[in-house]
């Protein structure tokens, strides 16, 4: 219920992978596991995947899911690495506010 953004990471990761289109730095490879109690290292299932959206989203730490900061966040992390987070020109992807719902982008 609160893993929406998780699953959706892994989701999209696994498409771009799968389709070939995320070009030369892309590191994901396909997966779906939920939670791996198998391969503790391996922090590509969805219960890592979420841990590390809430820790780079903008939500009190109380809240349960994850925001579109983290969703960001975890995206441009586990699909082109660290500097896709950290450095905005390197972002693939990014998140973008409105005021009003009549935008077209």
């Amino acid at each position: 219920m609160t893993a929406c953004t998780a699953a959706t990471t892994m989701g999209m990761l696994n498409f771009t992978a799968r389709r070939g289109s995320g070009g030369p730095d892309f590191r994901w490879t396909p997966y779906r596991v939920q939670n791996n109690t198998a391969s503790p290292t391996d922090y590509r299932d969805m219960t890592s995947i979420l841990y590390y959206e809430r820790t780079w989203d903008t939500l009190a730490p109380t809240s349960a899911g994850s925001d579109a900061h983290g969703w960001r966040n975890a995206l441009n992390y586990y699909g082109w690495g660290v500097d896709a987070r950290k450095d905005p020109a390197r972002r693939v992807y990014d998140d973008r506010p409105f005021a009003t719902f009549d935008v077209r982008c």
